[in-house]
């Protein structure tokens, strides 16, 4: 009835099938994007490795993108900015940029689940894709950029899968901003494990303050390593001479 359906069925009733395939028919009849959202990594591999084979033999071929937000992907600028000045990074930094930039001259994905092993989050924030300090076209690895090409991939793909916060990000930004969101314009959305949806959208719409978030952002200002110069001391190195209160500046971060 082009409305909106509730669906609930136990494990192994073949929920995945039953959606898949009138979804999958939507779309090539129509030519429209379709998106599949899930709440777990575990139900994201079963749908793109066993369940969406199945329905291309059952309704033919079909372009699927598996989405991740930007965050999972490598940054190659960051990454070569960091071993141009690996000296000021401390020894476990440099071992892991070492790792990440013979992982980076093999891997097709570039994301973390195509990692061999799994990093700490203040190591990958040293190499990840940022929206705040992206280049996007003015970046010269923009071409080649990981984050960039799994956009390209899903503008060309029929079906999307992606997990539950980055579509409401996708939502709220096309709320705020209008047609401009994270993925592609998309005519219908089934949200499996939908129970876990209000949680991922109070988690994301609210504003989450804790003492490690603060220690973490002021760290990058002021590295308690040595060898590694923080944001403020690369701004007093840039500053020129006899900018007014450079000197205490400079003692607060000495």
């Amino acid at each position: 009835d082009d409305g909106i359906a509730v669906i609930e069925a136990g494990t192994g009733t073949g929920k995945s099938i039953a959606y898949l395939v009138p979804l999958a028919e939507h779309a090539r009849a129509n030519r429209v994007r379709v998106v599949v959202s899930t709440g777990s990594i575990n139900l994201q591999q079963q749908l793109v490795n066993q369940d969406i084979p199945l329905v291309r033999q059952l309704v033919g071929d079909l372009a699927v993108a598996l989405v991740k937000g930007r965050g999972n992907y490598l940054c190659r600028r960051k990454l070569e900015h960091a071993l141009t000045h690996r000296e000021e990074y401390g020894e476990d930094e440099q071992t892991f940029l070492d790792q990440i930039g013979e992982w980076a001259a093999t891997t097709s994905d570039g994301s973390l689940a195509d990692l061999p092993f799994v990093p700490e989050g203040a190591l990958w924030e040293l190499v990840r894709s940022d929206a705040d300090q992206t280049l996007r076209s003015r970046c010269p690895h923009f071409q080649e950029c990981f984050y960039y090409q799994s956009r390209r991939r899903a503008a060309a793909s029929d079906l999307l899968v992606v997990n539950h916060h980055l579509l409401m990000v996708d939502l709220n930004l096309k709320y705020t901003l209008g047609d401009v969101g994270v993925l592609p314009r998309f005519e219908a959305v089934v949200l499996d494990e939908a129970h876990h949806l209000e949680d991922v959208a109070s988690q994301l719409l609210a504003t989450r303050v804790t003492p490690r978030g603060i220690e973490q952002l002021l760290g990058r200002m002021d590295p308690k390593r040595a060898r590694r110069r923080g944001l403020l001391k690369r701004l007093l190195a840039r500053l020129p001479a006899g900018v007014e209160g450079v000197e205490e500046i400079r003692e607060r971060v000495e």
